[in-house]
């Protein structure tokens, strides 16, 4: 965090709008990009992250440690995301970039079948874990977040962090290894 961001921080505690505005005006992709992982269609991400930002600007006179303010707004997009998705019961996905990244220009037609076909099996995978094996992993290997990282934006120790990455891993190989030897 830039020590202008900082400064911004402080004067939001204090009370100042228009230094949230500008502080929502620089976090803003981040939220999107943190909401967008659960939520499927842009109007409802959109009014989830304005609904985030809306209580932030109410809750953070809360904030005891001004430099972990992207956590904590990312935390409250992830808490708020997850609340909408059980309210709505919509089932948690990985993001897009997932399957765009996967294809390639000069495969075959064959080959980028059998891509998209791994990449829907992961996606159904994925989908079966627990929220917080899921979370975890997607920080770890797709946001490429430290233990520490992950357990400011998910609310617990690195230690559990540790525990959810380890039984995520082997409940995701399960659950490949499973849906492999199914008949198609």
């Amino acid at each position: 965090m830039s020590p202008h961001d900082t400064m911004l921080v402080d004067k939001a505690r204090s009370g100042d709008a228009m230094a949230f505005g500008e502080l929502t005006a620089r976090y803003r992709p981040l939220v999107y990009r943190e909401i967008r992982r659960y939520l499927q269609h842009s109007d409802d991400v959109e009014d989830l992250v304005q609904d985030v930002f809306c209580k932030a600007f109410q809750q953070i006179g809360r904030l005891r440690q001004v430099e972990l303010f992207p956590a904590w707004l990312r935390r409250a997009a992830t808490n708020a995301a997850v609340s909408w998705g059980r309210t709505n019961q919509r089932h948690l996905r990985l993001q897009d970039e997932v399957i765009a990244s996967q294809w390639r220009s000069q495969d075959t037609p064959e080959m980028a079948y059998e891509r998209h076909q791994r990449v829907e099996m992961l996606r159904r995978c994925m989908n079966d874990l627990p929220d917080n094996e899921r979370r975890a992993l997607q920080l770890y290997y797709g946001e490429e977040c430290s233990y520490e990282q992950i357990g400011e934006c998910m609310g617990v120790s690195a230690a559990s962090v540790k525990i959810y990455l380890r039984k995520g891993r082997h409940r995701l190989f399960s659950r490949w290894r499973h849906n492999r030897l199914l008949p198609a």
